[in-house]
């Protein structure tokens, strides 16, 4: 099977809750990039901020971008709230991510620019 698809995801904890740190943040990670492994999605380039992350991923055809994104805040979620009990103890413990997300195709630009652009600019967001 040969596919380019690449997608710019973004979504954000509920609240914009600046709980994306520390131990948090590696576990996330850790999550994500396993997750994805087992689901055949490449990871390209991912960067957690606080509040949000910014990933960019190539996906087999038969995963739309909703199917993504589904899949990676539910096993992050319950795995994130089983583990760690400040966020349980939050009155937004039931979800630990806002109910929408971004997402942008590559379109004409290299992998390598859309990864790249994601490094430099974290800051900015």
């Amino acid at each position: 099977q040969v596919y380019l698809i690449n997608y710019h995801l973004i979504w954000c904890s509920k609240r914009r809750r600046k709980i994306l740190v520390n131990d948090i943040k590696n576990r996330l990670e850790s999550i994500i990039k396993q997750v994805a492994q087992e689901k055949g999605i490449s990871v390209l380039a991912l960067e957690i901020m606080p509040d949000h992350l910014h990933f960019f991923v190539s996906a087999p055809p038969k995963w739309s971008p909703a199917q993504v994104v589904q899949i990676l805040k539910t096993w992050t979620s319950r795995e994130l709230r089983e583990k760690f009990a400040i966020i349980r103890q939050t009155r937004y413990s039931d979800d630990l991510w806002a109910s929408s997300y971004y997402c942008g195709t590559a379109g004409h630009v290299s992998a390598e620019v859309i990864a790249r652009y994601i490094r430099e600019n974290t800051s900015k967001f």
